[in-house]
């Protein structure tokens, strides 16, 4: 008969050695997310084996840290949560701070990306007040920089920019440059949503040679698609145009495959404004490809959505329809409650531009709930000023107006000028059908003011559009009728 002590024993130590094998794996395959497909029901089984109490719970931390970026590639971020929920709690026994801070980071990122903003912000502030009671540094200025982002994702602008500023200030002190050079391109991402176009360019540029100088071709590159994307949105299409292929061809001679496939995307969104969606429809389906090529889930869903906005642009609703209802799919299979609500979102645009705006109505309502359950300010906005639209399209001025106004404290609120000009303008369109062209010139004067501040190239083109506006007024304010 077997000794039962000896058999636990034995157990625990054939846990221990299959958990050590999938670690040294997790490590040597660390660019190669092929292989954790193929290895992935045995990474589950040694986790099991651990999370259970038959391996080292110690080693369980190791190993949920380890398997991070492959859970978070792969869209398996309800996992992530489960192995960081269970490690942490056995590094909270220990006591251990500096390992805290790196699960709550595992955790943060992973209920970000689930959608669940809330969660992320409370775990990103325990990251950080692990990180300073550890006296971490480097971590203390990256959680400041992931509870940013989740602030930033929530529509509070303001404050992202804060932490931003005080990673920055941090990363300085202990001469830590690749966070100098995160906080600086977080800092030009928050000045672009907030319309300072030009101030983001200028963080983007001095971001650009700290990158260069650690020879970050990852880091150049996205930094060079930062620079594209504020350039596209002054309207500087060839510009934007031009630093997007740079960036592609920089990905492409280092084999970043999944960087690549979110440049060709960028390159298709800038073609999309240009009004080339058949150029834009030729980007997408590329990226389209290398990312079911890598298994990039979440960029799948996003290359699909991209699809879909192009070919409702070219009037092909059905089409579009059709990868809309794609990359709701696979948002449910990855519980991506923000792609699902985007996507939703998109939906409702194809069902008002093709003549049922009621539907875009109950589509747009149910999108609103959701944002209002992730906690995304900025989202709510967006959703309530396509609201505005589907009323506009049903005719209803009056709810129009209504939800535009209610679009516009949110915009103001988190500080984004590029959409508070757009809101402004809708609104003083929904005023000008209601026969008020005195609040529809001030309001869409604000457009105006903004669009030349930043030197955009429909200036001119809105200018003319309110002087049509101001005429008409000036003649009802004089007695003089049209003839």
């Amino acid at each position: 008969m077997r000794h039962p002590v000896k058999s636990r024993v034995s157990r625990r130590t054939a846990s221990e050695r299959y958990a050590l094998y999938y670690l040294g794996c997790a490590r040597r395959h660390a660019d190669d997310p092929a292989w954790f497909d193929g290895e992935w029901p045995q990474v589950r089984c040694a986790w099991a084996r651990l999370s259970e109490g038959e391996g080292n719970r110690d080693l369980a931390v190791i190993y949920a840290l380890a398997y991070d970026s492959f859970l978070d590639r792969k869209g398996f971020w309800r996992e992530a949560v489960a192995w960081g929920t269970y490690a942490l709690r056995v590094t909270l026994e220990t006591g251990d701070r500096r390992e805290a801070g790196a699960l709550y980071r595992m955790l943060g990122l992973s209920y970000a990306r689930l959608g669940q903003m809330p969660q992320a912000v409370e775990a990103h502030e325990q990251a950080l007040s692990a990180c300073r009671e550890a006296g971490d540094k480097r971590g203390e200025g990256s959680a400041l920089t992931n509870l940013g982002t989740a602030r930033h994702r929530q529509g509070e602008l303001a404050r992202a920019a804060s932490l931003y500023e005080q990673a920055l200030a941090l990363a300085r002190e202990t001469q830590d440059l690749r966070g100098e050079s995160v906080a600086l391109s977080n800092l030009g991402l928050v000045h672009a949503d907030r319309g300072d176009l030009r101030r983001a360019i200028e963080y983007y540029e001095q971001a650009l040679p700290i990158k260069r100088r650690l020879a970050d071709a990852r880091g150049v590159g996205t930094t060079l698609n930062n620079m594209a994307l504020a350039y596209g949105a002054l309207g500087e299409v060839s510009r934007a145009a031009e630093l997007h292929r740079q960036t592609i061809q920089l990905y492409r001679e280092g084999g970043e495959r999944l960087q690549e496939a979110n440049a060709l995307g960028n390159l298709g969104i800038i073609a999309h404004r240009s009004g080339d969606f058949r150029q834009a429809i030729a980007c997408y389906e590329e990226q389209l490809v290398i990312v079911r090529e890598i298994g990039d889930r979440l960029g799948e869903g996003n290359a699909l959505n991209n699809l879909g906005l192009a070919n409702a642009a070219l009037g092909e609703l059905v089409i579009a329809v059709d990868y809309y209802l794609a990359r709701l799919k696979i948002a449910e299979q990855i519980n991506d409650l923000r792609g699902k609500a985007v996507t939703l979102n998109n939906l409702g645009d194809v069902y008002r531009d093709g003549g049922r705006p009621e539907r875009a109505v109950e589509i747009h309502k149910q999108v609103l709930e959701m944002q209002r359950q992730i906690g995304d300010l900025r989202r709510q906005g967006l959703v309530l000023g396509n609201l505005g639209l589907d009323y506009a399209e049903l005719g209803e001025w009056g709810r129009a107006i209504e939800h535009y106004e209610e679009a516009l404290v949110i915009s103001r609120r988190v500080g984004e000028r590029a959409v508070e000009a757009t809101l402004s303008w809708n609104l003083g369109l929904a005023y000008e059908a209601a026969d008020d062209d005195e609040r529809a010139a001030e309001l869409m004067q604000v457009r105006v003011d903004y669009e030349l501040s930043i030197n955009h190239r429909d200036a001119a083109n809105s200018a003319d559009r309110l002087q049509q506006v101001r005429r008409r007024q000036s003649k009802k304010s004089s007695g003089i009728g049209d003839s």
